[in-house]
């Protein structure tokens, strides 16, 4: 109902934001790394088309494992949040990040290496095997500029 937004879609509303906020970063300091996520484009599905709308100038961070598929309890479904358990990247994430670089932005992944959404009450939880077999999948498989891989969940 906004009258200034009214004819204008998500995605190019929301390229504006990131152009605001690349333009205000980069005259406050020309030389740093803008970093954008992508957490909520498109209820979390393919923003693709939001993409080439973005200032060239900044670095994508995408979730690195949304959308594997997963099977537990034998329920079947998708990962929707930051997942531990679930070794990436996944669906969503790479095509992100090839939209990205063909547009000649830097990539990054967004990782949660030190907790996990799927239990973030405990304060370790003893898989490192499957850490490295991320890390190793996402070296072969994305060329990042960029990862996030923690920060303090809760209390």
């Amino acid at each position: 109902s906004c009258p200034h937004c009214v004819y204008r879609g998500d995605s190019e509303i929301l390229a504006e934001v990131v152009a605001v906020i690349e333009e205000g970063v980069h005259r406050g300091n020309p030389e740093a790394r803008v970093l954008i996520s992508d957490w909520g484009w498109k209820g979390h599905g393919d923003a693709r088309e939001i993409i080439p709308l973005l200032p060239k100038a900044i670095t994508l961070m995408s979730v690195s494992e949304w959308n594997l598929p997963i099977e537990r309890g034998g329920v079947e479904s998708l990962v929707g949040e930051y997942s531990i358990s679930s070794v990436g990247p996944g669906p969503r994430s790479l095509p992100h990040w090839k939209a990205a670089r063909e547009q000649g932005m830097g990539t990054g992944a967004e990782i949660q290496f030190n907790n996990t959404c799927e239990i973030a009450s405990l304060p370790y939880i003893p898989v490192m095997d499957l850490v490295a077999e991320h890390c190793s999948n996402l070296l072969a498989a994305a060329d990042l500029d960029a990862m996030l891989i923690g920060w303090t969940m809760g209390g």
